[in-house]
């Protein structure tokens, strides 16, 4: 199941949450029973209230649903309370291609980092960029790597971040065969065990435009996305058609973005139950199950097996993803 947002989710779900509570102030933060690693913002404005869900390293998004709290917050809760309980939301973004988004409170005087890549970690800042509180101590992997300790500088992203109000463009790349024989020379270099297909080559070079997506695009080519990357050398009829599959998901990457706000359609895969049985009374066994969601339909993973839900929104799509799989869990009620 998918349970992690990828680049390009996040890029979609920051515009729509910058739209949504932009210029809001966050009333409280609450540990969410779901998990140690799980949150609830609660923003609001006169005559409107919105609810946001974080969990480290996982996902976020806008809810319409009511989670279970815990009574007692979590120490790393009391501390983002005791700094961002009634400031006022003025920018959220995300760092250029990569999973990190970046709420801005107070015109800059705090800043809130949410990292999506790894394990995951959330961070409260000054307005220096100095580390103020840290959801997951991180020891430092070599000499070279960022120290996660209180009072260090966090290194990356630059206040250029939120000087432009515009909205986002995407800086389309045009990818040609040369660049792709370069990376296949490189994975002949590497002494790996096991040699990459093509559609995970191209992911790991383009990791923004998500591995379902080329692999769509690469189908659509006729390209075996699972063929060896190796096959791409000496080949110039597939590294076209590679290349090809590339900048076509470039442009459906460039046509997601430029969608008005809101608009997107996010498509949620169900998976059919292997415990379900037809002949059976089973009233309390889902045929179904969620199983992923994405900006695009997952035409690419269509059987008999699998089910296509469209919603308009893609908060509303992770809303309706993360809250039907709690639900079998926790009793949920629909704010009023």
């Amino acid at each position: 199941m998918k349970n992690r947002v990828s680049a390009l989710d996040l890029k979609i779900l920051v515009s729509e949450i910058e739209k949504s509570i932009k210029g809001y102030r966050l009333q409280n933060i609450y540990s969410l029973v779901a998990n140690n690693r799980s949150f609830l913002l609660k923003f609001s404005v006169p005559d409107s209230k919105i609810n946001l869900v974080i969990e480290s390293g996982f996902k976020a998004f806008l809810t319409e649903f009511q989670r279970p709290t815990e009574q007692q917050p979590t120490g790393f809760a009391v501390k983002l309370r005791k700094h961002l309980k009634t400031k006022r939301l003025t920018n959220v973004k995300q760092v250029g291609n990569d999973r990190i988004a970046v709420f801005e409170f107070s015109d800059g005087f705090y800043y809130l980092v949410l990292e999506f890549f790894s394990a995951g970690n959330i961070l409260l800042l000054d307005e220096n960029k100095k580390i103020m509180a840290v959801f997951r101590i991180v020891e430092k992997s070599d000499k070279n790597a960022f120290n996660y300790g209180i009072g260090e500088e966090y290194p990356l992203f630059d206040l250029s971040l939120f000087k432009s109000e515009e909205t986002t463009e995407h800086d389309v790349n045009q990818f040609t065969k040369e660049q792709i024989v370069g990376w296949v020379l490189k994975e002949k270099e590497l002494t790996q065990k096991k040699v990459l297909s093509i559609n995970k080559m191209c992911f790991m070079k383009a990791a923004y435009l998500s591995s379902d997506l080329i692999q769509i695009k690469l189908k659509d080519n006729g390209v075996n996305p699972s063929a060896s990357c190796l096959d791409l050398e000496n080949n110039d009829e597939l590294l076209e058609l590679t290349a090809k599959s590339l900048n076509d998901s470039e442009m459906e990457v460039k046509k997601l973005i430029n969608t008005p706000i809101g608009e997107v359609t996010g498509y949620i895969m169900s998976k059919k139950n292997p415990l379900y049985k037809e002949d059976e009374d089973a009233s309390d066994v889902l045929e179904f199950i969620y199983d992923e969601f994405h900006p695009y339909e997952p035409v690419h993973k269509k059987t008999d097996k699998t089910r296509f839900e469209a919603v308009k929104g893609y908060n509303k799509t992770l809303d309706k993803f993360f809250t039907t799989i709690e639900s079998t869990k926790k009793s949920l009620t629909r704010i009023e």
